[in-house]
Parts: structure tokens; sequence; C-alpha cells
């Protein structure tokens, strides 16, 4: 069940991470906010 929600949230991360590169130029700072927003949703999956 666990399992199953990363793979959502990693495929969901993944489109979003592809749009938004293509939507803007940096797409470096679009993949450090993308890495900040995984982390922080990681960090909260574990707390609970």
């Amino acid at each position: 069940m666990i399992v199953s929600r990363y793979i959502l949230l990693y495929t969901t991360t993944y489109l979003f991470n592809v749009i938004v590169i293509q939507l803007t130029e940096s797409g470096i700072d679009a993949l450090f906010k993308i890495t900040k927003i995984m982390a922080y949703i990681a960090f909260q999956s574990q707390i609970r």
C-alpha cells in the first residue's frame, strides 16, 4: 500500500517535471523545487 503511494508520487512528479521543463527555460530551478517538494512529502509520510 505504501509502495503504490510512492509509485504514484514518483509518476506524478515525473510528469509534472517534464511539463515544467517544457514550459519554462529554467529546468534546473524547477527540478530543484520538485526535489524539495518530494523530500517534504517523503518526510511527512515517514512521520505517519
